[in-house]
Parts: C-alpha cells; sequence; structure tokens
C-alpha cells in the first residue's frame, strides 16, 4: 500500500489550478492591453498643428484654447480602474468619480474668491511678488508667487484634512487629495508652460484663471473617458475579448 502524505501540497500546485490562474491573468492582461491602446487614440496630434508655434492647436478633438496635454491620463485611469471584474471595476470608477469631482469643484469655488496675481511687465517692479527658487530636486530653477502661494496654502491644507477626517473610502480620498494638490498649483503656477522660462503674462487670455479652470475640467473628463473604457472592455465577454 503507498500512502502520499504529500498530497494536499500537490493538489495547491497541480497544473490544472495554475494553468485556470494563467488563463485569467492572460485575459485580464489582454483586455487591459486593448483598453489602453483605444484609450491612446486620444491623443491624436492635429494635422495642422505646427510645432514651431507653441500656441497652435496641438490635438485633433480638442479645442485650440486647450493646452495642458496630459492627455495620457486616459491611459492611466484605464489600469487604476481596472479590476478582477465588472463589479470590482465599476466600484474603483465610481470612487475616482467622486475624489476628482470633489476636487474639481473645490477649486471652482476658491477660486471665485481668490484673484490669481499674474506677471506684469509694465509695472514699476514686476518681479516683485515672485521669488526663484534655483535649487530644486530636478537641478532646475523655477518661480513662485509669494502671494499667491500664502493665499491657497492654507486651503490645500484644510481640503486635505476635511478630506482625511470625513467617512471616505482610501481610494476616494486619493483621487480627492491628489487632484485637488494637482489642480491648485496648477492655476497658481506662475510659469508659462508653453514658453520655458517666462511667466504666464496678464495680457495673456490663455493664462486666464477661468480658461485654466476649463482645461482641468475637460483633464478630468479626459480621465472620465479612460474609466469608462475600462468598464465597457470588462463587461465584453470572453472570447471575445
Amino acid at each position: 500500500m503507498r500512502i502520499n502524505v504529500d498530497k494536499h501540497r500537490k493538489g495547491i500546485m497541480s497544473p490544472h489550478r495554475l494553468s485556470a490562474t494563467f488563463r485569467f491573468n492572460a485575459e485580464l492582461a489582454l483586455r487591459v492591453s486593448f483598453a489602453v491602446i483605444i484609450s491612446s487614440i486620444i491623443q491624436t496630434r492635429d494635422e495642422a498643428y505646427d510645432p514651431s508655434n507653441a500656441y497652435d492647436k496641438k490635438w485633433l478633438f480638442f479645442p485650440d484654447w486647450y493646452y495642458l496635454g496630459g492627455l495620457s491620463y486616459c491611459a492611466i485611469m484605464v489600469v487604476f480602474s481596472m479590476a478582477f471584474n465588472v463589479g470590482g471595476t465599476i466600484r474603483e470608477v465610481c470612487q475616482g468619480f467622486f475624489g476628482v469631482g470633489v476636487a474639481l469643484l473645490y477649486n471652482y469655488v476658491l477660486f471665485a474668491f481668490i484673484d490669481v496675481e499674474r506677471f506684469d511687465s509694465q509695472s514699476d517692479d514686476p518681479y516683485k511678488n515672485y521669488y526663484k527658487i534655483n535649487k530644486a530636486f530636478n537641478s532646475s530653477s523655477y518661480w513662485i508667487n509669494v502671494p499667491n502661494l500664502v493665499a491657497t496654502l492654507p486651503w490645500i491644507v484644510a481640503f486635505t484634512v476635511a478630506v482625511m477626517i470625513l467617512p471616505f473610502q482610501l481610494n476616494t480620498r486619493k483621487y480627492a487629495v491628489g487632484t485637488n494638490a494637482y489642480f491648485t498649483l496648477t492655476i497658481i503656477n506662475p510659469a508659462n508652460p508653453l514658453s520655458s522660462g517666462h511667466l504666464k503674462s496678464i495680457d495673456d487670455e490663455l493664462f486666464d484663471t477661468s480658461n485654466i479652470l476649463r482645461n482641468l475640467r475637460t483633464f478630468a473628463i479626459v480621465g472620465v473617458l479612460g474609466a469608462l473604457i475600462s468598464v465597457v472592455t470588462m463587461c465584453i465577454p470572453y472570447p471575445i475579448l
């Protein structure tokens, strides 16, 4: 008589179980890859785009006032939203919607009361409220506007504390805190993203607070689109996908 004392351990590592796990992971990887490819279409350049003109319309599916970029955020949200099943994916998407939505709404309210100061080359001392940071982690100098930073920093802290105190899910907190910091700092950042080494001019309507908020709203919609792509992809039955 032969007794297999190691039967339980061999059962756990059986080829059948491993192949089932492998097939499931391969199927999920296929779905994610397909969704990322679809989401990358949003980054299509406009055929008439002239790289020598920084203010020219860059992307085919976006208006000429959208300068913010970051369209890979669509693919990033696909990856962040994907879960092991449709229910888990919808849960991740809803938490992301709520976190980003709260942050966007908060910035709309905040900058309805805060006037963002911009560079005025015609003033007596254009650099009066600006301070240049010469040492940074990326070894490149940058400017900050002291009044803008002082006016908004307490509100960033207040928002962060409120989100941490309120009974939100962990993912919702991550989306809300991270997105709020990015949105607020993008608005008060004095650097001109289209002209390296220059500051946002008071004469440039592209950098009006209202237009920056419009850019951020579009950026958030890009993330929403990526999340919806992930949900649709998870709903397509196997072996179609």
